[in-house]
């Protein structure tokens, strides 16, 4: 009997990436069941065309992408590459909460595939989680509009099957270019929206539970896409597919622990 080789996920390293030893460790020991997992660093030319993994995951890269590894990037993508991209267009300090607008630029390489990543902070003054906060004797349990419980548009897409809601801290929210998802031939599907309630917040300023939320111009933020390419890559048999997130950590073991529905 031959043994079935596995499909193979890369997670690209280096630039502050998210990696799954360190970051996804409970996620990508669920992926390990059915697929091979590698890290995949693109400082070497052509890397990521001799690797070829069958999904390109990019999580939580917080540095500026060079021109050989944007160069990269965007060849695998055209020539019908997958990949789940989880971009982090803020930074929040884990002591303080302050939120600043992150020095990464993978979404700015996403506005060639007609999404943008909006560097402000969505919050959900209905949908969200109660977390506790402080430490000692005294604590306090309340509701954190910045931690959106955000729903899926349609559970029966193939991203998200059966998957109803997942929890994004700290995430930012989307934005469709229609004029440049026509010219390229993509189309983008809406997968994860807030609440009718949903808001975002500009950078530079404390994420604390006593924040002031404004409750002006609320609506159904879209946290989550899919882009699929209309036409096989010129010289392969399939098409461009990514699925982009505005948030890395809903997937990091510190927050899986709280919210097991995101896996």
């Amino acid at each position: 009997m031959t043994a079935t080789s596995k499909k193979k996920i890369g997670f690209l390293s280096g630039l502050g990436a998210k990696n799954p030893y360190e970051n996804y460790q409970l996620f990508a020991g669920e992926l390990s069941k059915q697929f091979d997992i590698e890290q995949i660093n693109l400082t070497t030319p052509d890397t990521l065309a001799q690797k070829k993994p069958d999904v390109l995951v990019i999580a939580g890269v917080d540095a500026a992408l060079g021109e050989k590894e944007k160069a990269q990037i965007k060849d695998y993508l055209d020539k019908g590459g997958a990949a789940m991209v989880m971009a982090d267009a803020v930074s929040i300090d884990d002591q303080t909460l302050f939120i600043s607008a992150s020095k990464e630029t993978i979404s700015d390489l996403m506005k060639e595939y007609g999404i943008s990543v909006d560097r402000k902070v969505l919050y959900d003054l209905k949908s969200n989680e109660t977390i506790r906060f402080g430490d000692g004797p005294i604590s306090y349990v309340l509701p954190y509009p910045f931690w959106a419980r955000v729903f899926a548009v349609d559970n029966e897409v193939p991203p998200i099957l059966k998957l109803n809601t997942i929890v994004l801290p700290w995430a930012s929210p989307l934005h469709v270019n229609a004029n440049v998802a026509k010219e390229r031939q993509l189309t983008v599907t809406e997968l994860f929206k807030t609440s009718q309630f949903g808001g975002a917040q500009d950078v530079n300023f404390s994420a604390l539970p006593s924040n002031e939320f404004s409750k002006d111009n609320l609506g159904a933020l879209t946290a989550a896409v899919s882009v699929v390419s209309q036409k096989p890559a010129e010289g392969a048999g399939w098409a461009l597919r990514m699925v982009v997130v505005g948030d890395s950590d809903f997937l990091s073991d510190n927050y899986i622990a709280g919210s097991a529905e995101n896996l």
